[in-house]
């Protein structure tokens, strides 16, 4: 992740808004904290990002609204 971060220059949503895990309580495996990333480049404006509440599977919905 930092390797992306640092070399392509992207930026991690999922760092930036300080998320906490992107797993829903249906993962039971490990105590892995995170299943999903967003980059983006800086010239991206975001609008909007969640982690969504709703339980469809073990990894947690994300949201993302840029302009």
């Amino acid at each position: 992740i930092k390797m992306i971060e640092s070399k392509l220059r992207l930026k991690n949503l999922i760092a930036e808004y300080k998320v906490n895990s992107t797993r829903t309580h249906l993962y039971t495996r490990s105590n892995d904290k995170y299943a999903d990333y967003i980059f983006f480049s800086p010239n991206i404006k975001v609008k909007s990002f969640q982690v969504l509440t709703d339980v469809v599977s073990d990894h947690a919905a994300l949201y993302l609204e840029f302009v």
